[in-house]
């Protein structure tokens, strides 16, 4: 089941502004537009009725976890990788989850898990990884959320 939600950015409408000076660092722009991407990401999954557990959790060297939520059946447990681009130049932003990037996101999920939930961990509890991509729209302040549950 793949959900998708377009609709206008209430809010943070502000940081899809032109950046003023040129001289603004592009990696300051595309953490600021990963940060509106991750919100209103966040908010679609809660709308579908996941529930989080954390956000951004950084895992040493190996990366972050963008989000971790139980699904909407309360039993799931969802590592969600949150993609946002603001044109499909270079494609669609789930295509930039390739391999590397899923190998990854599971050792980091397989660590949080032993490392915060140990005695928490049954086997028959299901974890699943989902994306969701977040295409936005500087000039008409608006947004198209993809949700991919089950995505790799």
């Amino acid at each position: 089941m793949n959900d998708e939600d377009s609709r206008p950015i209430s809010g943070d409408a502000s940081l899809l502004q032109k950046q003023k000076s040129p001289v603004t660092l592009t990696g300051q722009w595309n953490r600021k537009t990963g940060e509106i991407g991750e919100k209103l990401a966040a908010r679609h999954l809660e709308r579908l009725g996941y529930r989080h557990v954390a956000r951004n959790l950084r895992m040493g060297r190996m990366g972050e976890l963008d989000l971790v939520s139980w699904a909407e059946d309360g039993r799931t447990l969802c590592f969600v990788e949150v993609k946002t681009r603001t044109s499909g130049i270079y494609g669609a932003p789930a295509e930039a989850v390739d391999f590397r990037k899923r190998l990854r996101i599971r050792k980091m999920a397989e660590l949080w898990l032993n490392r915060c939930h140990a005695d928490s961990i049954t086997p028959d509890m299901p974890v699943r990884f989902d994306v969701v991509e977040v295409l936005l729209s500087r000039e008409a302040h608006t947004a198209r959320v993809h949700h991919i549950p089950d995505a790799f």
